[in-house]
């Protein structure tokens, strides 16, 4: 496996409404189908959105796969360290926080009682 950036969670968004996930639709790779068909299917379990910092390694990565990562899984821990020395934020300080205010907009401005 090739591995070529790591990300840290910055903010974490209970989201329980349709209508604000399908808001963030040009901040995530889910499409309008998919975000339709998770709420009708789990009405009553919320989502939660993680907004990440990524960082580019300064060299990528080759880790041997392990039976282990496989599967349907949303984190793994890996058996190797990756070495981050000299990772480079991938977007600037100005342009990640104008990300992060763009989709705490979006989230808070849907919560809002009408």
């Amino acid at each position: 496996m090739r591995i070529g950036a790591w990300a840290q969670i910055t903010h974490i968004f209970q989201v329980s409404a349709e209508p604000v996930v399908n808001a963030l639709l040009p901040h995530h790779i889910w499409n309008d189908q998919f975000t339709s068909e998770r709420f009708s299917g789990k009405p009553r379990q919320p989502l939660y959105v993680l907004l990440l910092r990524v960082y580019r390694l300064s060299q990528a990565q080759v880790i041997p796969y392990r039976w282990e990562y496989g599967g349907c899984k949303s984190w793994i821990g890996l058996a190797e360290e990756i070495a981050a020395d000299g990772a480079a934020a991938v977007l600037t300080d100005a342009e990640y926080a104008q990300q992060v205010a763009e989709i705490r907009e979006k989230v808070e401005e849907k919560l809002l009682p009408l």
